[in-house]
């Protein structure tokens, strides 16, 4: 079993992989700088993350419990590498990732068997991308890399991401050619068929999903469209942290007859894997519609983590 450090763990994508395959491991410590989300993490999965700011050097040195896992799973930023962002090496956004890398270096002992990472395609020939590459080869960790979907499980939603997967092998020596050392096991691609998306709606949506008639009238031409009367073969576009607040390139809308609405968060957390279980604290106050539509956003998809994950797992 796996003893995870999940970095930049939000709502716990991670956590609801595990809480679905508890073979696989068990959640040593997460971390995230969003309280907000720590909160959601811990009413769903019983643990608090730590409130941490992983750029900082102090949170290593007195928060982060590094030392006390196994594997490290890593999901930094998207938006410094993603084509909507300004894909700046400046982006302060690419501090915490860049920490990691430096943390990873300078350990002495502690450091993980296993790593995993999520991120964007386009995060693939960055300098970032470039120098993780060699500093993981320089630490004599075998590395896999993919571009996954979770269309290949089946589930109705294109969400393309790139995955890493590094496990530490002392025995490899520094004189051997990066091409000669043998990937972990690949990640495996089951013979899955496309689930209709009516299994993953509700029956009676919140208003609030509902567009007003004529709101989009203007940029309709842009809209990414999932006609209701074909949901046996639907796919939904990715659902991004600006769904609700950016109109195009942020995910689907669902017609309805005549009418357009969002998805919900309860349909875009199904169409992301999690189970129904998943739901949202009330307390203190509700979290509003946007801010459950941006947290998810920035989540995982279930059944990938679930793979990546059992790609690590030896017996």
């Amino acid at each position: 079993m796996l003893q995870i450090l999940e970095f930049f763990a939000g709502i716990g994508g991670v956590a609801e992989a595990i809480r679905q395959q508890p073979q696989l491991g068990r959640i040593s410590q997460a971390v995230d700088i969003d309280g907000q989300a720590g909160a959601v993490y811990a009413h769903n999965f019983g643990q608090t993350p730590r409130v941490a700011a992983i750029e900082s050097a102090k949170s290593w040195e007195s928060k982060i419990a590094w030392r006390e896992a196994d594997t490290w799973w890593l999901s930094p930023p998207c938006q410094p590498y993603c084509r909507r962002g300004n894909q700046s090496e400046n982006d302060p956004r690419r501090a915490a990732f860049q920490q990691v890398m430096l943390s990873l270096k300078q350990a002495a002992d502690g450091r993980p068997r296993q790593i995993a990472m999520e991120n964007v395609p386009e995060f693939r020939g960055t300098p970032d991308h470039q120098a993780w590459l060699e500093l993981l080869r320089e630490l004599h960790y075998e590395v896999c890399e993919s571009v996954l979907c979770p269309t290949a499980w089946g589930f109705p939603n294109r969400r393309q991401r790139y995955y890493l997967t590094a496990i530490h092998s002392p025995a490899n020596s520094l004189a051997r050619p990066p091409a000669a050392i043998p990937p972990p096991i690949p990640i495996t691609l089951p013979p899955a068929k496309h689930r209709p998306l009516d299994g993953f709606l509700e029956k009676d949506p919140p208003l609030e999903c509902w567009v007003d008639e004529g709101e989009l009238d203007a940029k309709r031409p842009g809209l990414n469209i999932v006609d209701g009367e074909n949901r046996d073969t639907a796919c939904t576009a990715c659902f991004t942290s600006g769904y609700g607040k950016s109109i195009l390139q942020a995910g689907s809308y669902l017609q309805v007859d005549s009418r357009l609405r969002r998805f919900s968060p309860l349909e875009i957390a199904r169409l992301l894997g999690f189970s129904d279980e998943f739901n949202w604290p009330e307390m203190p106050e509700p979290i509003r519609m946007r801010r459950k539509w941006k947290l998810l956003g920035n989540s995982l998809s279930i059944p990938v983590v679930r793979a990546v994950l059992s790609s690590l797992v030896r017996d």
